[in-house]
């Protein structure tokens, strides 16, 4: 698995989209087979709530204090699954990183 940079910005690619279906949010790659289901995932509330972070560049820093503020644990647990859920994206290609300060070119 990719391991997140911390000071760069990630954003989310063109390659997945989401969708709000039942009260649950489901990201879809749109360059697969429509019928492939083991390319399709469904977000639980912390990886919606990413996820829509991620709709503007920003750090894994930012998204982490965001966490913090919004939800209630360890922070020290949430930075970890923050770190291992975009390194998720990352393989997937659902994110990459962002051009422009403090990030690096995109992959």
């Amino acid at each position: 698995m990719t391991c997140p940079l911390q000071d760069v910005r990630y954003q989310r690619t063109e390659e997945f989209v989401a969708r709000a279906i039942a009260g649950e949010t489901v990201l879809v790659p749109i360059h697969r087979q429509i019928g492939d289901l083991e390319s399709i995932y469904t977000l639980n509330e912390v990886a919606t709530f990413i996820w829509e972070r991620l709709a503007q560049p920003t750090t894994t820093a930012e998204i982490a204090l965001a966490l913090v503020d919004a939800f209630a644990g360890d922070p020290a647990q949430m930075r970890g699954d923050l770190d291992e859920f975009l390194g998720e994206l990352l393989d997937l290609s659902a994110i990459r990183t962002a051009d422009g300060p403090g990030s690096t070119p995109s992959q």
